[in-house]
Order: structure tokens, then C-alpha cells, then sequence
């Protein structure tokens, strides 16, 4: 789905998500399927400006999870 033809539902999930957060929004976009991914591109940085957030917080759980590094080098080294 390109993004004009989804813009007005992405403006929607900004405006019902606004005080709760932006993992919720995005969860919420994720959980209504089909190919999500450039939705929650402009979801993010929608709720980012509303709630004056950065993707620091979110990027920084992701790259201080030892666990998640550590299984996907074993995965990777599978193949290896």
C-alpha cells in the first residue's frame, strides 16, 4: 500500500495514539497488516514530533540486547 492512498490511516493512529505512546501506535499500525513497514516510517516520525520523542530510546534497546547479538551471530554462524 503506498503511502497517499494510506496517509489519512496513519494520520488517524497519530491522532488515537498521541498520549500513549509510540510503541503502541506502531504496534497498533503493525497489527493491522499487509506491508507495514513504510507506514510506521512516517507513524514514527509523526509521533516522534508530537511527543517530542528521538529514535534514540527505541535504537538503543535494540543495540544493548547481548542476547539478541549473540543469537543472531550463532544463527550466522550456522552458515559459515
Amino acid at each position: 500500500c503506498y503511502i497517499d492512498g494510506s496517509f489519512p490511516s496513519i494520520l488517524y493512529l497519530a491522532y488515537k495514539y498521541a498520549d500513549v505512546g509510540v510503541e503502541t501506535a506502531l504496534l497498533a499500525n503493525t497489527n493491522l497488516g499487509g506491508g507495514s513497514f513504510h507506514h510506521e516510517y512516517v507513524l514514527g516520525a509523526l509521533m516522534g514530533l508530537i511527543r517530542g520523542e528521538t529514535v534514540d530510546r527505541l535504537a538503543n534497546q535494540l543495540d544493548q540486547s547481548e542476547v539478541k547479538r549473540g543469537e543472531i551471530q550463532s544463527f550466522l554462524d550456522a552458515f559459515n
